[in-house]
């Protein structure tokens, strides 16, 4: 068996054993230091020096080879390149989808404006499927411009041999790549075969879009779900998000989506999490076997050993919505009490949850995080803090909330976290504490202008406002 060393690590294996070795001669001076019997011979030196120069080198290797062999692997989660991905917009406006096969790559330097130079990429590809639109020739040929390689400075490139599903559009020159995508490996997939599952997700796809049935297009869909496992559910999820109100009163939805959210691959996950959420929230008649079925999956998901926050994110912010029946699992709630999170963004999640959740028992715990959160920490957990314990306890949390603010303003912190949390309170808790709030002079950062879904909240900003304006005729101290 031949072993391969990266060459990242030639390096160690020469230095490490050249310290290696002068460590093992220091800890053996004690041997060639003067003793009871006068200073050591030269020749008891070189006697000693052989032994440690032969050892030296097995032992370093072997100690080497263990940690190579110890290395752990590269991350899932930066492997996942179907992650957030959504063919179905391109997939309608496109005029050519087929899959197609790398034959050639070749360069060609252009000179530009007289001294830069750029180089073009030319593609030929040969079709193996085609399933949208006509295409009669024996090759395709695309140039980088085409697909949009120059946006995407670190990607892998694209290698004679490989297969890749090509979405087409009509440019003024031919074909092209219209839309925009987040790396090169979405906007041209790599494929693993003729059989690949985003191949199925693709036919799927083109027959919701074909569909003129509104109703037709979610049953498309989920038989989709639940014909197709790993990352190319990922597109069906996307595509089932956008038709949440006709989905969630569509039978078996919540059994075409539960497998999912046990995928072994985080991105499924947190997928699935996100169009589970979007359904909950459109589920206005609350119906309790959804529901019930939604937070027993949660929970096994919650319940799985994966160091990636991102589907655990979405995961809290979907029991969120769930309403009383999260508090109904005793798995669930177990994993909503507050813990020692690796993230912030965890941590914010399960708070949010929490206060939507109206969990109950949980306020001395809530009120001592934000107690302990320093003043400048990130606004997401100090938002989602304060924003829960308003929710838990409305009288006395917006007494803190309040008095969090004018510590922050008086140590010229901007409270725009602060303002937006009492923003989103009932008008009857917020405008008491948006009147004391509005006597400090705010900055066009902090003055609230937006919008927010609460009855009657546009009223109190405008009052607000105005007592800001009459009350700003002094100078902010330390700003």
């Amino acid at each position: 068996m031949k072993i391969m060393i990266r060459p990242s690590f030639r390096f160690f294996f020469t230095s490490g054993q050249r310290s290696f070795f002068h460590c093992r001669i220091a800890c053996s001076c004690r041997d060639i230091l003067p003793s009871r019997e006068g200073w050591a011979s030269a020749r008891t030196m070189k006697a000693k020096y052989r032994p440690v120069n032969r050892r030296a080198g097995p032992i370093v290797c072997i100690c080497l080879l263990s940690v190579l062999l110890a290395w752990p692997a590269k991350s899932i989660a930066h492997d996942e390149w179907f992650r957030g991905l959504d063919l179905e917009p391109a997939l309608g406006e496109a005029s050519l989808v087929l899959a197609g096969r790398v034959v050639d790559v070749s360069r060609t330097g252009i000179t530009v404006g007289g001294k830069g130079e750029r180089t073009l990429l030319q593609f030929k590809f040969v079709p193996v499927l085609t399933l949208k639109g006509v295409f009669s020739r024996e090759s395709l040929s695309l140039t980088s411009d085409d697909i949009g390689i120059q946006g995407f400075s670190d990607a892998a490139p694209l290698e004679p041999g490989q297969l890749r599903l090509l979405i087409l559009g009509r440019s003024s020159q031919g074909y092209a790549i219209q839309r925009q995508s987040s790396s090169l490996e979405q906007a041209v997939p790599l494929l693993r075969d003729s059989n690949d599952g985003l191949i199925e997700t693709v036919k799927v796809l083109l027959a919701v879009n074909a569909s003129r049935e509104r109703p037709g297009k979610v049953v498309l869909l989920l038989e989709g779900l639940r014909k197709q496992r790993g990352p190319a559910v990922i597109p069906l999820l996307a595509a089932l998000e956008r038709r949440s109100l006709l989905a969630v009163q569509t039978s078996g939805v919540m059994e075409a989506i539960a497998p999912h959210l046990s995928d072994p691959s985080p991105a499924v996950r947190e997928q699935a999490a996100r169009t589970l959420h979007s359904l909950l929230q459109d589920d206005y008649l609350e119906q309790p076997k959804l529901r019930e079925g939604a937070v027993k999956a949660l929970a096994a998901s919650l319940e799985m050993a994966d160091s990636n926050f991102a589907p655990r994110v979405a995961a809290f912010e979907t029991l969120g919505a769930a309403a009383a029946r999260a508090l109904e699992n005793k798995s669930a709630k177990a994993q909503l009490e507050l813990d020692a999170p690796a993230t912030f963004a965890e941590q914010a999640a399960r708070l949010h949850a929490i206060g939507q959740l109206g969990m109950r028992g949980q306020e001395g715990a809530v009120r001592a995080l934000l107690k302990q959160l320093p003043l400048d920490a990130p606004p997401t957990i100090q938002r989602a803090a304060e924003w829960a314990l308003a929710h838990l306890d409305p009288m006395a949390g917006v007494k803190d909330v309040t008095l969090r603010t004018k510590e922050k303003y008086d140590t010229a912190l901007t409270v725009v976290t602060e303002i937006n949390v009492l923003g989103d309170l009932p008008p009857a808790d917020a405008v008491p504490a948006l009147l004391d709030v509005s006597k400090f002079t705010l900055d066009h950062t902090e003055r609230p202008v937006r919008r927010s879904p609460t009855p009657g909240w546009s009223r109190h900003l405008r009052a607000c406002s105005s007592l800001a304006s009459r009350t700003s005729g002094g100078q902010r101290s330390k700003r």
